[in-house]
């Protein structure tokens, strides 16, 4: 019996074949084509790794050229008022020869953790906006943190706290940097703007003095026992050229003789560098403490934290060119009991 001439439905069988096979090009076009834009699109972000890579490499390079800068100019420059050179060591930005931004500040300026009393650390915290229950929960628990007993204060958090938080235990030893804050019942908690507002005005280490021409607001409200509105203003007094006038602080009012002392009119001996490579979106905070006394270095790095920038670095022509040259006159010499010191 011969086949009939029609394929199925009546169609010529080479109509039907065709029929068969033009959907299935299709699907294999289609999926040849996802492929393609698949590959492609992890082959961009394999290039867009490598980059990013390649940008943190580089930065971590000129974060450390420009720390090598910092330490040879904070060992050959003086240091007077507010300026080390012609640096003015107040956290302004300036710009390197290598295009990263970098700012100089004087731990005199900050509130030392270290040295930290209750009511001046709740002073900072009130200035800074925190509320009155939380600036001394936070209070609390930071000196508890850092007592080396288990007692809990008043408001304070001790290992049963911290367990019951599924935080580690305190080390109830004193802070290393101030990033340690974040280990801190309560302190954990805080918003990324509170504690970044705290983490701009504080400072761990060993200087104790109050530089009277650097020193920034609510670190003024906190030592000085008065409200940010008057620390702003006498700051601003300040910075239209007039002398700092501690004698109006509360602290200094009905304080003794060592507390007019406390405010000083040089710089100390460690600076805050923070260095912002444009190419990454973090800076490297550097504690650096000029130890050419104690005939061991001209130096020493107290810590070194990477922080992630929450404000965008001032624009190009907002930013001065660093002046890493020793000015043309030095500075007239100190005079003090014990002889001109330079």
């Amino acid at each position: 019996m011969k086949p009939h001439p029609l394929g199925c439905a009546g169609l010529p069988r080479s109509h039907a074949a065709a029929g068969f096979v033009l959907p299935v090009t299709v699907i294999l076009l289609a999926l040849i084509a996802v492929g393609v834009a698949l590959m492609s699109h992890r082959s961009d972000q394999l290039r867009d790794l490598v980059m990013a890579s390649r940008q943190e490499q580089q930065a971590a390079a000129a974060v450390q050229n420009t720390l090598a800068q910092a330490m040879y100019l904070s060992s050959t420059l003086y240091r007077r008022g507010k300026r080390m050179g012609d640096i003015v060591i107040d956290g302004r930005y300036y710009r390197t020869a290598d295009g990263i931004d970098v700012s100089y500040l004087d731990a005199g300026a900050l509130f030392n953790l270290r040295r930290a009393r209750p009511t001046e650390l709740v002073g900072l915290l009130l200035a800074l906006g925190i509320g009155d229950a939380k600036a001394d929960r936070l209070s609390d628990t930071l000196l508890d943190y850092v007592d080396a007993d288990s007692l809990v204060r008043l408001n304070g958090a001790e290992a049963p706290e911290y367990a019951a938080a599924k935080m580690p235990p305190p080390r109830n030893n004193f802070l290393l940097m101030p990033t340690e804050l974040q280990r801190i019942v309560g302190w954990h908690d805080l918003d990324a703007a509170t504690l970044n507002a705290v983490l701009d005005n504080v400072y761990v280490g060993t200087v104790g003095n109050v530089n009277r021409n650097t020193v920034r607001a609510p670190v003024l409200a906190a030592l000085g026992g008065t409200d940010i509105a008057s620390a702003r203003a006498l700051i601003a007094q300040r910075d239209a050229g007039q002398p700092l006038a501690i004698e109006s602080l509360p602290s200094v009012v009905h304080g003794s003789f060592f507390s007019v002392g406390r405010y000083i009119t040089l710089p100390s001996s460690t600076l805050l560098i923070s260095i912002c490579p444009p190419a990454v979106a973090w800076c490297q905070r550097v504690s650096l403490t000029a130890t050419a006394d104690d005939g061991l270095g001209p130096w020493h790095v107290d810590y070194s934290i990477r922080v992630t920038r929450t404000v965008a670095l001032p624009a190009s022509a907002q930013v001065e060119a660093l002046p890493d040259q020793p000015p043309k006159h030095p500075p007239p010499p100190l005079f003090t009991p014990f002889g001109n010191q330079q």
